[in-house]
């Protein structure tokens, strides 16, 4: 009878053995960094640039185009600082716009790595292009 418990007791530990060894190779599988999000996602993104978005008249006179990348941070509590445009569309006009409407955004979702909520920037081009 003492062998079998002993047997029963030696299997169950090293299936408790592998079992946490497993689970701490799960863990460091796990994304280590989670991107800031804008709230409600891509789509949520995009919804807010073309109901926001006003393509300067000037421009959409003279023909001109372009894409303006903004950069901003996101702070480890969600609010949005730091903007700026880090490459121009060539347009003052358009570079403002993108600006503006950047700037006009709601809090994200903060950026996470290993579980901390850490502050972080995104960059993000956006397009101005005739319909």
């Amino acid at each position: 009878m003492n062998r079998i418990l002993t047997t029963i007791l030696t299997l169950f530990f090293a299936f408790c053995s592998y079992a946490d060894e497993a689970l701490k190779n799960a863990e460091a599988q796990a994304p280590i960094h989670v991107a800031p999000s804008f709230p409600g996602g891509v789509s949520a993104r995009t919804k807010f640039l073309q109901d926001n978005l006003q393509f300067p008249a000037e421009c959409v006179n003279g023909g001109i185009e372009g894409v303006v990348m903004v950069k901003y941070m996101v702070k480890a509590d969600g609010t949005l600082a730091d903007f700026k445009v880090v490459q121009s569309s060539g347009n003052d006009l358009l570079d403002n716009e993108a600006l503006r409407v950047v700037k006009m955004f709601p809090n994200h979702n903060p950026s996470k790595l290993r579980g901390e909520t850490v502050e972080s920037y995104l960059t993000l081009p956006v397009s101005f292009r005739a319909k």
